[in-house]
């Protein structure tokens, strides 16, 4: 029988960006827990078992604060970045949150004005 654990650890790996998976019986992952069940009622209809899968990496670090260097950095980063786009320095009172919403929005308006 598959180790449907590890299979889920392995799917991690290669797709941090996913924040959950379900996995049945039989050693299949699913994105979503519907899809999941269904599949598993195909396989017991008296007792369809879903296991969910959490990724942890992705979980452990939504959960922490940054510490105050690795805000320094995302602000030196941002301040960068938006220094190059509009050739001028952010208002120094704006969090890097706030620049980097700035520069989103920046990107999006350029990407309008020149769609590819």
């Amino acid at each position: 029988m598959t180790n449907i654990k590890q299979k889920a650890l392995d799917f991690f790996k290669s797709n941090a960006n996913i924040k959950e998976v379900y996995g049945t019986n039989d050693g299949f992952l699913f994105l979503k827990k519907q899809d999941a069940l269904f599949h598993a009622k195909t396989l017991s209809a008296d007792n369809p078992q879903v296991e969910a899968f959490t990724n942890a990496k992705d979980t452990a670090a939504e959960h922490r604060n940054p510490t105050p260097a690795e805000l320094k950095e995302l602000k030196d980063n941002a301040v960068a970045e938006y220094t190059g786009l509009f050739g001028t320095a952010p208002d120094k009172k704006l969090s890097a949150k706030e620049i980097t919403k700035l520069i989103e929005t920046k990107k999006v308006e350029l990407q309008n004005q020149n769609p590819q």
